[in-house]
């Protein structure tokens, strides 16, 4: 395996994280009900089979930031709560994630930055039906 890759095939720093129960590999041929000779899936928790099992939907792991890939979207934050795709696709690439990770982030940021002003006051943030709210409303 490339040194430089995770297992789950995510560049090192881009928020993939390798099990490492993942890494011991065991002769599992009597097991059941996994087909794998491999501990690689079969001795997986039941979360990670769901995740790799091939006859499901594949789902992606929750991506773990680093503190690095953390600080700098909150500085972002900071100053601007949307990101224009252009933007975001930018700001992905300087981070090394991608730009589906740095719009995810966003979104759920905006969400709990929308709680804590509700929490303070409960007038402070207007919600809209539709769209992203007017400049003058930050």
């Amino acid at each position: 395996m490339d040194e430089e890759t995770h297992w789950f095939g995510g560049p090192v720093g881009s928020g993939f994280v390798e099990p490492a129960c993942f890494r011991e590999e065991v002769d599992l041929s009597s097991s059941e009900p996994c087909q794998s000779k491999t501990a690689v899936i079969c001795q997986a928790p039941k979360y990670f089979r769901a995740i790799l099992d091939e006859s499901r939907r594949f789902r992606r792991t929750r991506t773990v930031f680093t503190r690095e890939q953390l600080k700098a979207m909150e500085d972002k934050f900071d100053q601007e709560k949307y990101l224009s795709t252009h933007g975001r696709n930018e700001f992905a690439r300087q981070l090394k994630l991608t730009p589906l990770q740095v719009k995810t982030w966003f979104q759920n940021r905006r969400m709990k930055w929308k709680k804590e002003m509700l929490k303070k006051d409960p007038k402070a943030v207007t919600t809209r039906s539709k769209g992203r709210p007017k400049k003058d409303e930050f």
